[in-house]
């Protein structure tokens, strides 16, 4: 699959919206059916009445069309091409990269046609596409690895042999390259994939903050204690319980928390 920003008009006006790319298998790998009418596969054209065929998104079939049944079998100008809605993915169903939702599905074979003046098929350099597989039962990954490295190192030295010459710093990178196989059960987190390591640094830096200035607190809350130490034996002399003075300090203790979060509170929304 791929990931395109496209030029859709939609019954609310033209919009810029998110739209995958899809091989024609991509719904049977990932046993997605259909609310509406089908979605693409296999054993049917991509093609319905010399139209490019699309499927909406759930979401996306509420927000635009009301839910409407006439959208099925109905076309759809996507960057100037008509295009023919031939169903509806189930509700759930947000892609496989976390956080980009798509509005709808396209085949992949009409990316060159509804993106004009892009010539991605035959450039070697080019990588844009994420790869996704089903493993049989009892297979291992492992195993998968090993039999995908000859096929991918394959593929390399065909992209050197055909491409346009290359640095040996790169050269040098794509010998130690192997193929990865990574869960996808629940999405690819492209940000986690980016940002994984300095987003884990941040969260290091400041707990590493909030654990100081909980010891400031709780240093300037032992100070005022022992400053108050006087007051806590006149209030035993007056008659206060010990459960009432541990009272007292709780109430103190818990208006400064909720003090403090309600001006962290304020804070974030304010940097944000």
């Amino acid at each position: 699959r791929h990931g395109a920003q496209l030029n859709i008009d939609t019954p609310e006006g033209a919009r810029h919206l998110t739209a995958d790319f899809v091989t024609d298998n991509f719904f049977q790998v990932l046993g997605v059916k259909p609310v509406i009418g089908r979605v693409i596969e296999e054993t049917q054209n991509t093609v319905s009445d010399d139209h490019f065929v699309a499927v909406l998104s759930y979401d996306f079939w509420q927000e635009a069309y009301g839910g409407q049944m006439s959208a099925w079998n109905s076309l759809l100008q996507i960057n100037g091409i008509s295009v023919r809605i031939i169903g509806v993915t189930p509700p759930g169903f947000q892609g496989l990269i976390a956080g980009q939702a798509p509005k709808l599905y396209l085949p992949l074979a009409a990316y060159a046609d509804l993106n004009p003046g892009w010539h991605g098929y035959d450039d070697w350099a080019l990588r844009w596409l994420n790869v996704f597989t089903r493993l049989p039962t009892g297979t291992s990954p492992s195993t998968v690895e090993a039999e995908l490295q000859p096929v991918y190192h394959a593929a390399v030295r065909e992209e050197l042999a055909n491409g346009p010459s290359q640095p040996p710093d790169y050269l040098a990178e794509l010998s130690h390259e192997h193929v990865s196989l990574v869960p996808a059960s629940r999405g690819v987190h492209a940000v986690h994939d980016d940002w994984g390591q300095p987003l884990r640094i941040l969260q290091a830096m400041t707990l590493a903050v909030l654990f100081l200035a909980a010891i400031n607190v709780a240093g300037l809350m032992l100070v005022q204690g022992i400053k108050q130490k006087q007051e806590t034996f006149i209030r035993y002399a007056v008659g206060a319980t010990r459960r009432a003075v541990m009272r007292l300090q709780f109430l103190r203790a818990l208006a400064l928390s909720i003090a403090g979060g309600v001006l962290g509170i304020f804070i974030a929304q304010w940097g944000s």
